[in-house]
């Protein structure tokens, strides 16, 4: 049997809340994470149906951000030809993407390129799409502070290879001064130690989406997340002894 339509043809477009589009591999160290796209609200219009099985077919939308997709009430659908993505309806107002060709797309470049080559074509997208602006009256960007430990890092980094220490008053965005190092100068692999577990688990969450660059306008929005790992397991050693972030261009293994 058919899946009846989510919504009537008559009705009008519906909002919903979009999930991320998110890739998650775990690997012997940990995990892998790369957010291809944040998830947000969204409209969808019932376009038709399209057949899924010899046997089924079930409704298509369009979504507000141009998708075509195929929305559905079962655990396993496969992309049908044409289509961009199938979501998940969950029942309760959520969906969950089941498909989506950009997944599809970043799985095949992983399989021929391995995540190291994926990341570093990916960061390469970065350069010259930060802004060290900083705030003003009346425009958000990054503080003082921030864009002052920036230009010390790129000046100390321009003649020196030895470690540094960047110290910041209380309160000043530390976590998100780490994150415009990654984005702001030459990707390299870039490894954050924490002292406990719900830090590297909030920094981490930051890091898979560039935390508020996008948001204080000093990253440019279109250009892909890092692809972040979480570090959990490090040569036999349980999580309570490792904990590390590696957005490394941003790989992490």
């Amino acid at each position: 049997m058919d899946q009846p339509s989510l919504f009537s043809q008559s009705e009008p477009p519906r909002q919903f809340l979009r999930s991320a589009l998110e890739i998650v591999r775990t690997v012997s160290v940990g995990q892998i994470r790369h957010v291809l796209y944040q998830g947000g609200p969204c409209e969808m219009v019932l376009l038709g149906e399209v057949s899924v099985s010899p046997k089924r077919s079930e409704p298509t939308y369009r979504l507000s951000t141009g998708e075509t997709v195929v929305v559905t009430a079962r655990a396993q659908v496969e992309l049908p030809t044409g289509i961009d993505g199938v979501l998940r309806n969950l029942g309760d107002g959520r969906f969950k993407w089941l498909r989506h060709r950009r997944l599809k797309a970043f799985e095949e470049a992983v399989a021929r390129e391995g995540w190291a080559g994926v990341a570093r074509k990916q960061a390469r997208e970065w350069s010259g799409q930060f802004s060290f602006r900083a705030e003003g009256e009346r425009s958000q960007a990054l503080r003082p502070p921030q864009v002052g430990a920036l230009h010390a890092v790129g000046a100390h980094w321009s003649l020196f290879s030895q470690p540094a220490t960047v110290v910041m008053p209380t309160g000043s965005g530390k976590t998100e001064t780490m994150i415009s190092i990654l984005a702001a100068y030459d990707p390299a692999p870039l490894l954050v130690i924490v002292p406990s577990d719900p830090l590297r688990a909030q920094i981490a969450r930051k890091f898979t989406t560039f935390g508020l660059l996008r948001t204080l306008e000093v990253l440019a929005h279109n250009v892909p997340h890092p692809i972040v790992g979480i570090v959990s397991n490090l040569n036999g050693r349980s999580k309570t002894t490792s904990r590390a972030i590696l957005p490394w261009f941003g790989l992490s293994i």
